[in-house]
């Protein structure tokens, strides 16, 4: 992905089950409004330093940077096996990474400000990530909600890794910093917001139920609540 000085780089076959991309946003370009998306990335920026920032439940803005931005962005439920954090501690918050790896962190920060290309950081960044477990059943659970943008029962996937619903909604809390009905609906959000990107004449009722929402008045209800905007306001400035 290009868009607007932004790009998107797949990481190493090895790293694929944990991160779902790796990323840079060039030096010069605007503040850029970002939206819920089920993940939590590293930041690094030259004025802003390495910082964690959790999923969020709602839009934020990130504003230009002289530099640019580069960063790592986890899939959902994965991160928690790097950072050793609760995520739910830091839900919609960035936070210096230092904060949670100490010397690790400032050691990485230090190795990005020295990266003398956009690729260089890249690789600084995927050293620093070699899995250090395999995938957990919870996490194989939450990556399954999230591939089916929520449309999956969650008894069954309580039944499937032998949890109450009550134990999972706790531990997808740690894991990803919402609970598995608010990460339904961000999945659900953000595979809209993909339909709209490829759509040109859009079709909102028939979207609205291609996407799992009862209906259109769900979907408007849904997107202006991750968004601050309607979904044809979305898709007009996308055009």
């Amino acid at each position: 992905m290009d868009v607007g000085g932004y790009r998107e780089f797949e990481p190493a076959p090895e790293l694929t089950p944990w991160i779902e991309c790796f990323w840079v946003q060039a030096a010069g370009a605007n503040a850029t409004c970002v939206l819920p998306d089920t993940c939590i990335d590293f930041v690094f920026s030259n004025s802003g330093g390495l910082q964690l920032v959790g999923t969020m439940t709602e839009p934020r803005v990130f504003a230009a940077e002289e530099d640019g931005f580069v960063g790592v962005r986890f899939r959902a439920g994965a991160a928690r096996s790097f950072v050793g954090l609760a995520a739910n501690e830091f839900t919609d918050k960035a936070i210096p990474l230092a904060d949670v790896w100490g010397t690790q962190a400032r050691s990485l920060e230090e190795r990005l400000r020295n990266a003398r290309t956009e690729q260089d950081a890249i690789v600084c960044l995927a050293t620093q990530l070699a899995p250090v477990t395999e995938y957990s059943p919870i996490q194989r659970a939450i990556a399954h909600l999230t591939r089916r943008a929520g449309e999956v029962r969650l008894d069954d996937s309580c039944r499937l890794i032998g949890l109450s619903l009550r134990q999972f909604r706790r531990v997808c809390l740690e894991q990803t910093g919402v609970s598995p009905k608010q990460l339904a609906r961000i999945a659900r959000f953000r595979r809209l917001c993909s339909r709209i990107a490829m759509v040109r004449e859009i079709d909102w009722s028939a979207q609205a139920a291609e996407c799992g929402y009862y209906d259109q008045s769900h979907m408007i209800h849904d997107f202006r609540e991750f968004s601050g905007q309607s979904p044809n306001q979305y898709a007009a400035r996308r055009a």
